[in-house]
């Protein structure tokens, strides 16, 4: 399930829920009034939730297909009852989730893909890198997607929004188990396993951007 907390009372609700053959919720992002989750599954997806909590009746319920049925007469999609919407569905291990005003990014772990497609979830996700080691942690700024290969000796790598012709460029090299990524525009940080063979350990580093 997704959760969020009140900060006023600091209790903790149900968004949604996310149902097991759709595997565990994985990557979330927000944009606007807008929460984007991927699942973690062989044939994991991306989903777009309002912010606030719904109810999305199961399948074994009865008001399941009447619900469905309002919201296609309504001129809406059977898809998006209680406000769930796919973006990007079958996508193999779907780790990490970016988005913004136009797109929504993300990894796929098994594939090695890191994809783009409209927030509308229109037309085919587009690949932006293809036969990454294990891509896991994802960020943009206005220019570049960057995320971390964790697999193999660990990268960090970036591309243009949209995709270059000439593929990606790596923008720091043997960093074991890279993981998780942040960038302000000026700066790109990321996360790295320390030497040895513990987990307990490791570094945050940082990258002046050109």
């Amino acid at each position: 399930m997704v959760r969020r907390q009140l900060k006023a009372s600091g209790a903790a609700e149900t968004v949604f829920d996310v149902a097991s053959a759709d595997g565990e919720p994985w990557g979330i992002a927000q944009f606007a009034d807008k929460l984007y989750v991927t699942t973690y599954a062989v044939g994991g997806n991306i989903y777009e939730h309002p912010k606030t909590p719904s109810f999305v009746p199961d399948a074994g319920d009865a008001g399941a297909s009447d619900a469905a049925s309002d919201a296609a007469s309504d001129g809406g999609d059977a898809s998006e009852v209680g406000g769930k919407r796919p973006i990007a569905i079958a996508q193999d291990t779907a780790l990490a989730v970016a988005v913004d005003a136009a797109n929504v990014y993300w990894t796929v772990k098994n594939t090695g893909f890191v994809l783009q497609i409209p927030r509308t979830g229109s037309g085919t996700p587009l690949v932006l890198a293809d036969k990454q080691s294990a891509p896991l942690g994802i960020a943009i700024d206005d220019k570049y997607v960057y995320w971390c290969n964790v697999g193999g000796e660990g990268q960090l790598r970036r591309v243009k929004i949209g995709g270059d012709p000439a593929g990606s460029t790596v923008l720091a090299d043997k960093q074991t188990a890279c993981s998780y990524v942040a960038t302000d525009g000026n700066f790109v940080y990321w996360t790295a396993e320390g030497p040895g063979t513990t987990f307990f350990q490791g570094s945050v580093m940082a990258m002046r951007l050109k």
